[in-house]
C-alpha cells in the first residue's frame, strides 16, 4: 500500500472490485480497502460440516432474454473475465392446497411473457381468468412493456395501489397484480408505481430473468477470478482494514484515512478519488457524515435505512440423501392452510440435487437451506426478531419443507442460521424521483458510489445492478479525470 493513488475505492465487494479492477484497466492506480479479512462482500461462501456453499441464495435480476446481453456480463466481458452465465429456473411449490395430498411443483417461466402470469393465476388460484380478464391483464401488461425508464422513474412516489385502481379495470387484474408485491416483502400501500410497471413490463416482453454464474460458487467462480483480474491490472488491495473518514476539503475529495483492525494503526491515503462502493446505511456514519450529502441525498439515505431489513436464511445439514435428483435448485413456497396462497419463504438446494448450482460436500450428505425475507412484511413482523421468534417461525417452515422433502425433518444432523443483509429492498420503496444517489455525488467533488447503493431502475438488486453501477461509474470518473 502506497501513501498516494489515484482513486480510493471502499468495499471489497462485487461493486468495488468491478469498478476499482476497470479504474486500474484504465491506468488510474487504484486502492480497494476492504475491512474483512476476505473479499466479496454478500457474495460469500460458508465453510461448514464439511460443505461450502454460498451463503445463501445470491442470484441477479435483469431484464434481458439472454445472459450475456446483461450489464453484469458485460462488466466482466471488460475485466477479461467469460463466466459462464445461466438462467436459473424457479417453481412455485403449494403447500397444504385444498385436494391435493401431496405438494405441487409448477415451474414460473417470465419468459413466457403474459402467458406466464396467466399460469401463475391459475397455480395460486385453482382457477383460470377468463376470457376478458385475460385481455385485460394482456392490455395492461402491453402498456406497461411500451412506458420509458424515464417515465417509470417519475412514478417512483406514486403507490401502486393507487396506481393500479384507476388503469386496472377489472378487480380480479388488479388484486393478482397487487398480490405479487408481497415477493418484494413491501406493503402494497408503499410500493411504487414505477417498479411494478418496469418490472411487469419487462416480463411481458420476456426479459426478466434470474441468471447465476454455474459451476462452482461464487468465492471461487467470481469473487477469486475479480481480484486476480484487478491485480493484474496494478489495483492494490488491502484487507482487514477499515476506512475511518473520508477525506475533504473545501468539499474536494482528497483521501481516507484507513485503521488496521489487527493493530488500530492508523494510514492517511491521499487521492483525489474516493468511492464508495459499501451501502449508504453503512458509509453513513461510518466515514461519511450528513454534510457529505446534499439534502436531496440524505433524504434518499434516509430511506436506505428505512429499507434495512436482515432476512434469514437457515442451513440444514442432512445426513442423508432426501432430496431426490433433479429436484428444482430454487422454489418459492406457498402455504394454502388457509385457502388461499400465502407467501412463506423459499427453499434452495446448492448442492445434491439441481447439477445447475455449483457446491461441494460429504459424499452421501445433502445440504438444504431455506429463506425468509425479514422486516414487517415478513414472517418475523418486525425488523430485528428476538430469538424466539426466529426459533418458531423456522420450526413452522421445517414443516412445510417436510411436506415438499419428506424425511427432511428426520433427516437432519446440524442445522444453523444467520440474519443477513437484505439485497436492496430500499429500491422497492417509493420516493422522490428527485431524491436519489447517483453514481456521482452532488455534494463533494471526487467522491462517487458504486455497489448497491446508487437508485438505478432496471437492474435493481444484485449482481445486475452491481455490474451495471461499475460500468456508469468507471465512465463517470474517467470523463471527470479526462480519460476516455
Amino acid at each position: 500500500m502506497k501513501d498516494k493513488y489515484d482513486a480510493v475505492v471502499v468495499g471489497g465487494g462485487l461493486g468495488g472490485l468491478l469498478a476499482g479492477g476497470m479504474l486500474a484497466k484504465k491506468g488510474l492506480e487504484t486502492l480497494i480497502v476492504e475491512k474483512n479479512p476476505f473479499l466479496g462482500g454478500r457474495c460469500r461462501t460458508i465453510e461448514w460440516g464439511g460443505f461450502r456453499a454460498d451463503i445463501g441464495p445470491k442470484v441477479h435480476t435483469a431484464y434481458f432474454n439472454d445472459p450475456k446481453d446483461t450489464w453484469f456480463y458485460q462488466a466482466l466481458q471488460m475485466l477479461g473475465l467469460d463466466l459462464d452465465l445461466h438462467i436459473v429456473d424457479w417453481h412455485i411449490v403449494s403447500v397444504n392446497k385444498k385436494g391435493e395430498d401431496k405438494p405441487r411443483y409448477d415451474p414460473f417461466d417470465p419468459r413466457l411473457g403474459s402467458q406466464a402470469f396467466i399460469d401463475f393465476f391459475a397455480i395460486m388460484t385453482g382457477c383460470n381468468f377468463n376470457e376478458k380478464q385475460k385481455a385485460e391483464l394482456k392490455r395492461v401488461l402491453v402498456e406497461m412493456g411500451t412506458v420509458s425508464e424515464e417515465t417509470c422513474k417519475e412514478f417512483l412516489n406514486t403507490a401502486f395501489d393507487g396506481w393500479s385502481k384507476n388503469n386496472v379495470g377489472d378487480a380480479v387484474v388488479r388484486t393478482f397484480f397487487q398480490g405479487t408485491t408481497i415477493l418484494a416483502g413491501v406493503d402494497v400501500q408503499e410500493y411504487p408505481t414505477g417498479h411494478m410497471v418496469g418490472a411487469m413490463g419487462a416480463i411481458h416482453k420476456g426479459s426478466f430473468n434470474f441468471a447465476y454464474p454455474i459451476g462452482s460458487v461464487l468465492m471461487d467462480s467470481l469473487i477469486g477470478p475479480l481480484e486476480k483480474a484487478c491485480e493484474q491490472f496494478g489495483c492494490d488491495i488491502v484487507k482487514g482494514m477499515s476506512v475511518r473518514r473520508i477525506c475533504t476539503e473545501h468539499k474536494q475529495a482528497n483521501g481516507a484515512w484507513l485503521r488496521d483492525n489487527k493493530t488500530d494503526m492508523l494510514y492517511k491515503v491521499s487521492a483525489p478519488v474516493v468511492v464508495s462502493a459499501v451501502p449508504l446505511y453503512t458509509a453513513r456514519g461510518a466515514f461519511l457524515e450528513d454534510d457529505d450529502f446534499t439534502e436531496s441525498e440524505l433524504r434518499f439515505v434516509e430511506m436506505t435505512v428505512k429499507g434495512k431489513q436482515d432476512d434469514y436464511v437457515g442451513f440444514y445439514y442432512l445426513k442423508e440423501e432426501v432430496v431426490p435428483p433433479n429436484f428444482p435448485a430454487w422454489t418459492h413456497i406457498f402455504d394454502f392452510t388457509t385457502g388461499g396462497p400465502v407467501y412463506r419463504g423459499d427453499l434452495y438446494i446448492p448442492l445434491g440435487a439441481h447439477p445447475a448450482i455449483g457446491a461441494t460436500g460429504p459424499k452421501g450428505k445433502q445440504l438444504v437451506l431455506t429463506y425468509m425475507i425479514g422486516g414487517p412484511e415478513g414472517p418475523f413482523n418486525e425488523d430485528f426478531p428476538d430469538y424466539e421468534t426466529v426459533r418458531k417461525e423456522e420450526k413452522e417452515f421445517e414443516d412445510l419443507v417436510e411436506i415438499a422433502l419428506p424425511g427432511f425433518k428426520k433427516a437432519i444432523e446440524h442445522q444453523g442460521h444467520v440474519l443477513s443483509e437484505n439485497w436492496g429492498r430500499f429500491c422497492y420503496l417509493m420516493h422522490d424521483p428527485n431524491d436519489t444517489v447517483d453514481v456521482k455525488s452532488k455534494a463533494v467533488k471526487g467522491l462517487y458510489f458504486a455497489g448497491d447503493s446508487p437508485f438505478v431502475l432496471g437492474s435493481l438488486l444484485g449482481m445486475e445492478k452491481c455490474g451495471r453501477v461499475a460500468i456508469e461509474c468507471s465512465d463517470a470518473i474517467l470523463r471527470d479525470r479526462g480519460k476516455n
